[in-house]
């Protein structure tokens, strides 16, 4: 019998030693985790940029919103297309509901820091009107409706206006009617239902409703030729919404009562300023905020509205610290202790064109 060697006293020393060490094994794991924490790192600083430029997008988005939808009302507040001479108003002014601030045409008026002082002021949510910030008034009869007449008014007393087709949703609506000379005008509110063919100056209805016809006529006949426009009286202010959020709002009062609507969330304030023409040479000399305008009774002098709207992220947690913004009047906006959210000012500023040369 063949003597067979002892195969494991043949193997060479180490042989039998496969994968690492302890020491190479946390020198490995040492190296993944300062890699993966840099991933971390990364990714979570990648985020929070995407957030923050997602936020500063749609926050610009609002501002350009909010901007432009005033500019189009406050640039057309007197406006009364083709005419030129004074509206004469058929509306009744003894109704609680008339107020010249919401429905005559010659003025514009603002507030500095209160709701102002209409019988509505305490209602709706003007009633949540956020201390502090501005409140403006404005109206203008600038919109064409589109609507043409089918007869002319040969009498001054007549009270309808017959149109060639469907007037729409335009009960309670008040309009304005312009010769086609432009040389008379009249303002009432339509007394004729919804998507009637005419539209009818009647008294007893609405608010404020129109003076008694039989005793109060067109300033002039018409022809068919008659420009009809709608007539738009607008209230801007900051309140907060049923979230409690501030929010830039609008309340309308093209048809007598009030419709409050929100158009934008999150603008956390608003102050305006007005440019004065004091020496009527149609350039504007000064601005000055509503107090001071109001207290020198120059709202026939403004020409010109300058709008500050200061819009709040909706997201928190994308600045450092509260941020600081210097303001158009040289103050500056500091957000509260421990507020990480984006702010913004947006400022614009509108000239009138009904007091423009």
């Amino acid at each position: 019998m063949k003597h067979r060697p002892d195969r494991t006293r043949l193997q060479r020393p180490g042989h039998g030693q496969l994968g690492l060490t302890l020491v190479e094994l946390m020198v490995a794991l040492g190296i993944g985790i300062f890699i993966t924490a840099g991933l971390i790192q990364l990714l979570v600083a990648t985020k929070q940029s995407f957030r923050a430029t997602d936020e500063m997008s749609r926050l610009q988005d609002n501002g350009r919103f909010a901007i432009e939808y005033m500019t189009r009302e406050i640039r057309q507040a007197g406006s009364k297309g083709a005419c030129t001479r004074t509206v004469s108003s058929l509306l009744d002014t003894s109704d609680d509901a008339y107020t010249a601030n919401r429905f005559d045409l010659a003025t514009i008026r603002g507030w500095n820091g209160s709701a102002g002082d209409d019988p509505d002021a305490d209602a709706g949510k003007l009633a949540d009107h956020v201390s502090g910030t501005d409140v403006i008034f404005v109206k203008g009869a600038g919109t064409r409706s589109g609507l043409k007449a089918q007869t002319a008014l040969g009498a001054t007393s007549a009270t309808t206006i017959s149109l060639t087709g469907s007037s729409g949703a335009l009960h309670d609506a008040i309009v304005v009617i312009v010769t086609g000379n432009g040389y008379a005008c009249d303002m009432f509110q339509n007394a004729s239902s919804d998507n009637a063919t005419n539209l009818s100056r009647a008294s007893g209805a609405g608010e404020p409703g129109n003076l008694d016809p039989t005793t109060n006529n067109f300033s002039s006949g018409y022809g068919t030729d008659m420009e009809i426009l709608l007539f738009h009286s607008r209230q801007y202010f900051i309140a907060t919404n049923d979230a409690g959020i501030p929010s830039l709002w609008e309340r309308r009062f093209d048809k007598g009562g009030y419709q409050d609507i929100e158009l934008v969330e999150r603008v956390a304030n608003m102050q305006i300023t007005y440019g004065l023409d004091t020496d009527s040479d149609d350039f504007i000399n000064r601005y000055a905020d509503a107090a001071t305008v109001e207290g020198a009774n120059q709202w026939g002098r403004v020409v010109a509205v300058k709008i500050n709207l200061l819009l709040q992220s909706e997201a928190t947690n994308l600045t450092e610290s509260a941020m600081s913004l210097p303001l158009s009047d040289g103050s500056t906006f500091t957000a509260p202790t421990g507020d990480r959210h984006l702010y913004q000012m947006f400022t614009s500023t509108i000239g009138l064109r009904n007091r423009l040369h």
